[in-house]
């Protein structure tokens, strides 16, 4: 069952996916395992690269999670340029330069996996504010957390969602 969302996710043209289960469902086994990182191609034939972050409890977890993404794409594609990622912390990573080169010129759709988003502390973070740019370039986000609050009221002020409730095999 799992295996044919995985499929419909990279040739559909929905943006943002969210799977919500309590802690320790499986939900990040389930993506590591269907979405390997590194570039590949789907079923359909179209080349994409799924990049899988971690969120942490710290401060300035997105701001990591977008250097962990950066970081993973320019180690996994050739000719892509790495941004600095040692900036101070409170400065933010401009990754949109290397998200317009891989659909416009590469043509690789982005799969960013962003895992433990109830472990985001600040309000904008939690909210997943900081999403909204990024959410409008050519890429799918799979978003995985456990509280269910959260993840709805995200997905009720989004149309280009689709809410799923993972069940582990």
């Amino acid at each position: 069952q799992t295996a044919t969302i995985g499929d419909s996710i990279v040739d559909d043209e929905d943006i943002v996916y969210i799977f919500g289960a309590k802690a320790g469902s499986g939900k990040s086994a389930w993506a590591a395992n269907y979405w390997k990182n590194g570039l590949t191609q789907s079923p359909a034939g179209k080349r994409y690269i799924a990049v899988h972050t971690m969120l942490g409890s710290e401060i300035n977890s997105a701001e990591m999670c977008r250097r962990a993404l950066a970081y993973g794409l320019c180690k996994n594609i050739s000719g892509l340029e790495m941004p600095d990622l040692n900036i101070p912390d409170e400065q933010t990573v401009d990754i949109f330069p290397l998200l317009d080169r891989l659909d416009s010129e590469l043509g690789i759709k982005l799969v960013w996996i962003i895992d433990g988003v109830e472990k985001l502390q600040n309000k904008t973070d939690r909210n997943l504010l900081w999403l909204n740019g990024i959410i409008k370039s050519e890429c799918i986000i799979v978003l995985l957390g456990s509280d269910e609050d959260q993840l709805n009221e995200f997905a009720s002020s989004r149309m280009d969602c689709s809410f799923n409730e993972v069940v582990p095999m």
